[in-house]
């Protein structure tokens, strides 16, 4: 549950079956709806044709990146929720993103992380999210 106590809709994106139905577990586990998908087409397609509160999306991907995905997130929808994922350097990732106008309020969560840290950044994008314009 968010810190509101609601159920949110969350869509995970990531090319790894199973980090992405762990992810999935651990979100259904604390009382979200996750949807699964296993790349950057599929999430902006799901993404345009289902509503969520928040995309947790691994950067790393072929095809379309999270970068990418992230991007028409926030073009379709600025108020959603959205973590980016990444087993790389964060720091260089938090340096690419702050280049990005359209990736304010973005939270980055280094693989591996713990439950708790999971669902920490969920929450926090939430308050982190640009106001609907």
């Amino acid at each position: 549950m968010s810190p509101s106590g609601a159920s949110l809709h969350i869509l995970i994106v990531d090319d790894e079956v199973a980090l992405r139905l762990v992810v999935g577990d651990i979100l259904a586990g604390a009382g979200h709806r996750p949807d699964v998908v296993a790349d950057g087409v599929q999430a902006l397609r799901r993404f345009a044709s289902d509503r969520y509160d928040v995309v947790v999306s691994d950067i790393h991907m072929p095809g379309l990146d999270g970068w990418t995905v992230a991007r028409g997130v926030r073009a379709m929808r600025p108020d959603v929720g959205v973590v980016l994922m990444s087993g790389g350097p964060i720091d260089g990732a938090r340096r690419g993103v702050a280049q990005q106008r359209t990736l304010k309020g973005v939270v980055w969560l280094g693989k591996p992380f713990a439950v708790a840290a999971l669902i920490a950044a969920v929450d926090q994008s939430l308050k982190r999210r640009p106001l609907a314009g």
